[in-house]
């Protein structure tokens, strides 16, 4: 491997050791695939730096990659304790919409939902916005590259308030739990909205 746990926490916060080893073993297979030559020779295997400043250098790129690796690994575990069901006067449903974050790093999830109701649901684009935002990002990250995407996900966000707002107005955007474009029943009943 290129980088240790003593290595690591020279740039980053500790992170539980079995965690670590895993993914430096990711990391370092990443950091392989994408030094192997042609020839197919894994040219850091073969010619490691041997003065400080390179070593420190390959070192450095692979505690990155472990970190990057581990921010993933904290959201996808947020993210699955959060799924699951929500109570609800009706009993137990299902949650449509499940966005957990850990540092800089979010995952959204679409649960009981067809891919039909979710497109015309404004709160399934604002929370897949910026899930791949969020993706396009970190892939970013993994090859060296920063990607300030902050002001592109605002706008985004901007035009698709304003897409339903319009659709909204048209008559187009319709409740997505009710069948046809009318309230359901028991809707048109209240005085005001339900609080859930």
């Amino acid at each position: 491997m290129y980088i240790a746990l003593e290595d690591y926490v020279r740039w980053y916060s500790p992170i539980p050791e079995n965690i670590f080893e895993r993914l430096a073993i990711e990391a370092c297979c990443t950091m392989d695939k994408y030094t192997t030559g042609l020839d197919n020779v894994r040219k850091l295997k073969e010619a490691f730096p041997v003065d400080e400043d390179a070593e420190n250098a390959v070192k450095f790129t692979a505690a990155r990659l472990v970190n990057t690796l581990y921010q993933i690994y904290e959201a996808e575990q947020a993210a699955s304790m959060g799924r699951g069901y929500v109570e609800t006067e009706n009993g137990l449903q299902r949650k449509i919409i499940s966005r957990v974050e850990a540092g800089n790093e979010a995952i959204s999830y679409m649960e009981g939902q067809n891919a039909t109701t979710a497109i015309k649901n404004k709160d399934f684009w604002l929370a897949a916005i910026p899930a791949l935002l969020l993706l396009a990002q970190t892939v970013a990250a993994l090859f060296g590259f920063t990607l300030d995407l902050g002001e592109v996900g605002d706008k985004l966000l901007a035009v698709v308030n304003a897409v339903f707002a319009l659709l909204a107005v048209l008559g187009i955007v319709n409740d997505p739990t009710t069948a046809g474009i009318s309230d359901s029943k028991q809707a048109r009943t209240y005085i005001s909205p339900r609080e859930d």
